[in-house]
């Protein structure tokens, strides 16, 4: 998938080299991954072979750890969140969590239609039917080193545990455990978006600098966990070096609001 909208957020891209996987062979990929996911209303199973289009790169190795999510209710699903857990020969744990979600965008485009699949892999979502087409892209090629890393520490894991620990619906209708409570996460970030918007506004009413302002609420200190405090300082620098900032505080203002509703059905 592309950037999620709004240029505050988008890299530039690089091309990238073409005929990569021209003349290649398709070995078998193994997955070494333990798949947990809620039963209702998505299905998930690892489809390793999906992912020969990324055999040859640098990152081959995430294939591995590859997935599909299918969308089999009636509702698109706007955000979703995995959890990977790596046990280390010793017994150690180490968890990473990678999310991907429509409220960074304007359009409000579902991360995933009724019926449809998405390919996931740890910071990879990519809908099924352009797997090959991304693996050929500037997304693709900007993010392959940081990939193979990835696949690296993956691969030296003696078990990776994958849950997929919440998907949120389009009318707010939350699956999974959500032990990380992704939707509440989504609330406190358009939360602060709004914050850094007003608190720009009042600079501009009091004639402040909103450099400034936004400056000093960038060097707080805030707790760890603390999603709103986090998001506020983000969006902060991000202003702070816009190259628009009229634009980009719009973009912020305009983000779309994650909806409420009760976890389940």
């Amino acid at each position: 998938m592309g950037c999620n909208g709004g240029k505050l957020f988008c890299k530039r891209k690089r091309p990238r080299r073409a005929g990569a996987f021209l003349g290649m062979s398709s070995p078998t990929i193994q997955s070494r991954i333990s798949l947990h996911a809620p039963k209702e209303a998505v299905e998930a199973s690892p489809r390793t072979e999906l992912a020969k289009p990324l055999l040859g790169t640098k990152a081959e190795h995430i294939a591995r750890y590859s997935f599909l999510l299918t969308n089999t209710s009636q509702k698109p699903i706007t955000a979703v969140a995995t959890v990977w857990r790596l046990t280390d020969a010793n017994g150690n744990i180490q968890e990473l969590r990678f999310t991907t979600d429509s409220y960074l965008d304007t359009r409000l485009k579902p991360i995933l239609e009724s019926g449809k699949a998405i390919f996931i892999a740890p910071r990879v979502w990519v809908q099924s039917s352009s797997i090959a087409a991304y693996a050929l892209s500037p997304e693709f090629a900007s993010k392959e080193a940081l990939l193979a890393q990835l696949a690296q520490q993956l691969d030296a894991a003696a078990a990776v545990d994958v849950t997929v620990d919440t998907v949120m619906f389009s009318d707010g209708t939350v699956i999974g455990p959500n032990k990380r409570q992704f939707d509440l996460e989504l609330q406190q970030r358009k939360w602060a978006a709004n914050e850094v918007v007003r608190l720009v506004d009042d600079s501009y009413a009091e004639n402040r600098d909103p450099i400034a302002s936004l400056k000093e609420l960038a060097s707080r200190p805030h707790a760890r966990g603390d999603q709103s405090a986090f998001w506020m300082r983000r969006f902060a620098l991000q202003l702070i070096h816009s190259r628009n900032l009229p634009q980009d505080l719009k973009y912020l203002e305009n983000l779309p609001v994650p909806p409420h509703a009760p976890h389940g059905r």
